[in-house]
């Protein structure tokens, strides 16, 4: 009796620690499928937090990757309307290590404000996509911002927004939304930010220079060596570049009124101008995705 009891605990005890055994498989085979994991810990609308009707928006979403494996693959942004998926959905695709984090980008159209919805999908399973918060509100106005410094502590308190450099669109379509950039010093981008940079200038944008920390105006090279210039205003393509002889500390609400938003080119755009600029970024939008294809 004892012989056959032993025997049966023994075949008790192997069959708990094979159920363990499966239990620890099946959660390390869990834990390391693709994109498994991935988090949005921060999205931004526009270059304000603002979106503009009737044209394309930039959205940023920063996914972080807490699992022990990388995630590489697509990611992709969705638009909801009820319970289908509508239009084609925008593709990028990333390779986040473990632990890290990483900014996707997408040019969503934004019709109305609150009549859609957006999720980002890494994957097929339920748990591998998340909402996207909506846009704050629209403005009629594009944005003014000042490009901010990677790394930059603190900077003056200046009058209007600011924009993190790195999150400059790679392409020029990412910027409809955008008016006026100030800037005190070299940005640190790609090769494809400096390009999207110059195209949005040449379609319309305004490029503010202004004295940076060692008490000039900065001298850029690259692709935005074009940027230079020694006069105070000069054209480029439809855009302009303006030269202030100033610090950017010096950027209060009375200077930005009278330095940049005075002008009649600022303060209302003609409907013939808009009509082209949409134009043209729709181009640029349909040859980023031929590129992407």
């Amino acid at each position: 009796m004892s012989r056959f009891s032993g025997r049966t605990d023994r075949m008790a005890s192997g069959r708990v620690w094979h159920w363990i055994l499966a239990v620890v498989w099946l959660m390390s085979w869990w834990g390391t499928k693709t994109g498994w994991g991935l988090e949005i810990t921060e999205q931004r609308w526009g270059f304000d937090g603002q979106v503009r009707r009737q044209q394309f928006n930039l959205l940023s979403v920063l996914l972080s990757n807490p699992a022990t494996t990388a995630f590489e693959g697509e990611v992709r942004l969705e638009r909801i309307q009820g319970f289908d998926v509508v239009d084609a959905p925008m593709v990028e695709t990333l390779y986040i290590a473990p632990g890290a984090s990483r900014w996707a980008q997408f040019y969503p159209w934004i019709d109305e404000v609150g009549f859609q919805s957006w999720r980002v999908v890494w994957g097929k399973e339920a748990g591998q996509r998340s909402n996207v918060s909506s846009p704050r509100g629209t403005r009629d106005n594009p944005a003014l911002v000042v490009l901010e410094q990677s790394g930059q502590i603190a900077r003056p308190n200046v009058a209007t927004v600011g924009f993190a450099e790195e999150l400059f669109p790679r392409s020029s379509t990412g910027c409809a939304g955008l008016r006026g950039v100030i800037l005190d010093h070299e940005p640190r981008w790609s090769e494809a930010q400096q390009q999207a940079f110059v195209d949005w200038i040449r379609l319309g944008g305004e490029l503010h220079l202004v004295q940076g920390a060692a008490g000039r105006v900065p001298s850029l090279t690259g692709v935005l060596a074009v940027l230079n210039q020694k006069g105070g205003n000069e054209p480029l393509g439809s855009g302009q570049i303006l030269r202030h002889e100033v610090p950017l500390a010096a950027f209060d609400r009375e200077t930005i009124r009278s330095r940049i938003l005075s002008g009649n080119k600022w303060k209302r755009r003609s409907e013939e101008h808009t009509s082209e600029l949409q134009s043209q970024f729709r181009i640029s939008y349909a040859v980023f995705c031929l590129k992407k294809k």
